[in-house]
């Protein structure tokens, strides 16, 4: 019975989650895996993390893939997507959860190196991966894609525009497949997390924020806590899955309220 209730809500194939084994992304796989979805998950150079994540999934039915990949080296995500499209026949969905961590500074302080860095990991990485899977979606009729955005597009935070401003060129990018491809069938969304308890906001950034700094964040959520990685694959499961089936180029946020 539960393999027919994951044939109903995601269909046969394949979820592919890029940075799979990062504080979101580990939430993200495990989300799908425990619904019994065959996932493979990325990892960009921490091996040790990727197999621990492995080792805490534990037997489940689903068949589940740890990768190595350098979305940022042309090529490595067509490799990797049209390798699993004829294993598993069919991409569910690929879920972009990548990114570098990032140096918090005011504009002002920021070098040409360190906005080029992180555009060259993190929006050109993401269009590597677009561009390769737009041809598998759309030759198999259709498909879900999400990435993880950030909150900080609604209402920013002092010193935090290397987290966003990436993330804004990714937003447009997905707004423009949604725009063009949604007659093959192919959905593009994004998740919008805010302050999450895991990740690159785990002891305020690498520990590059104040714990004033941190309170005062805080003190912005309307629901007075940080957000759990599980809040935010939830958001993930739903776009990518059959339920979200009619929803094509939005933004969740999943932040307590903090954009308000």
């Amino acid at each position: 019975m539960a393999h027919a209730d994951r044939n109903n809500e995601f269909g046969e194939g394949v979820v592919v989650i890029i940075g799979g084994s990062g504080g979101i992304g580990s939430a993200i796989t495990r989300a799908f895996v425990e619904r019994g979805v065959d996932t493979v998950f990325t990892y960009h150079g921490n091996e040790t993390r990727a197999q621990k994540l492995l080792g805490s999934l534990g037997e489940t039915r689903a068949r589940v893939e740890a990768r190595q990949l350098a979305l940022e080296t042309e090529g490595t995500a067509a490799t990797l997507l049209n390798e699993l499209t004829q294993r598993f026949g069919r991409l569910i969905g690929v879920v972009y959860a990548a990114g570098p961590m990032i140096k918090v500074g005011y504009v002002a302080k920021l070098t040409p190196q360190d906005w080029q860095r992180v555009f060259s990991l993190d929006t050109h990485a993401c269009f590597n991966l677009v561009h390769a899977a737009l041809p598998i979606l759309t030759k198999q009729g259709g498909g879900s894609l999400v990435a993880i955005s950030t909150d900080q597009l609604a209402r920013p935070e002092p010193r935090g525009v290397l987290s966003a401003a990436p993330k804004g060129a990714i937003e447009m990018l997905f707004r423009a497949v949604a725009v063009e491809s949604a007659r093959f069938g192919i959905r593009a969304n994004t998740v919008r997390p805010g302050w999450i308890d895991a990740g690159m906001t785990d002891a305020g950034i690498g520990g590059q924020m104040s714990e004033e700094a941190m309170k005062a964040s805080l003190a912005r959520i309307p629901m007075g806590r940080m957000g759990t990685p599980h809040d935010v694959a939830e958001a993930v499961v739903f776009l990518t899955s059959e339920r979200a089936k009619y929803i094509t180029g939005i933004a969740i946020p999943v932040d307590g309220g903090m954009q308000l």
